[in-house]
């Protein structure tokens, strides 16, 4: 059975935008698809700093 890591990514609000733009995501998918990422889990809207700051990725692949 093979062996997973995991790799965790907050997509924050930038200046005083109310929203990650779609654009943030695509790019993120992306980039992170390109080094083996597969995307398993997407949170919206979490509360990382007393407040909702984001939005939170959660990646696996294959460990090396």
């Amino acid at each position: 059975m093979p062996a997973f890591e995991y790799k965790t990514v907050l997509l924050s609000r930038f200046g005083k935008r109310k929203q990650v733009e779609v654009a943030a995501f695509d790019e993120t998918l992306a980039e992170h698809g390109a080094e083996g990422w597969e995307l398993v889990t997407l949170k919206l809207a979490v509360d990382v700093f007393m407040g909702h700051d984001g939005h939170l990725l959660v990646f696996k692949r294959v460990a090396a």
